[in-house]
């Protein structure tokens, strides 16, 4: 029985011009990576779930023309190509939200110490 190879996908999607206070005549994005397919990975945001809240509330539709053409077999070389195709594209001119090449995620540690800090 062969294992199911991962791949990892950056994508980009047009948010409209709201989702920044800037102006800017290229427009502004949103990067981010998945696992997942981009069209069911941006289906996810605009519904709510696991959803960066510009996307979900500013999100038009992918840009695969602004993306990376190929997958990744790891998560690392995903991320360092979020973080470049972010790069590229604020260099273009574009407004970029995401595209840090950080993973997100959250220990219980931080959690409870955020909780705790709130009152």
């Amino acid at each position: 029985m062969s294992k199911r190879i991962r791949e990892w996908w950056v994508y980009v999607v047009e948010l409209e011009p709201e989702a920044s206070r800037r102006v800017s005549a290229k427009g502004v994005v949103y990067v981010g990576e998945t696992s997942l397919l981009s069209e069911l990975r941006f289906a996810k945001h605009m519904s709510g779930h696991k959803a960066a809240r510009k996307v979900h509330q500013y999100g038009r539709h992918l840009r695969p023309d602004l993306a990376p053409k190929s997958a990744f077999l790891s998560r690392e070389n995903s991320l360092k190509a979020e973080r470049r195709t972010a790069t590229r594209l604020r260099n273009q001119g574009y407004i970029v939200f995401g595209g840090q090449g950080i993973p997100f995620m959250v220990d219980s540690a931080t959690l409870l110490a955020s909780k705790l800090t709130r009152g």
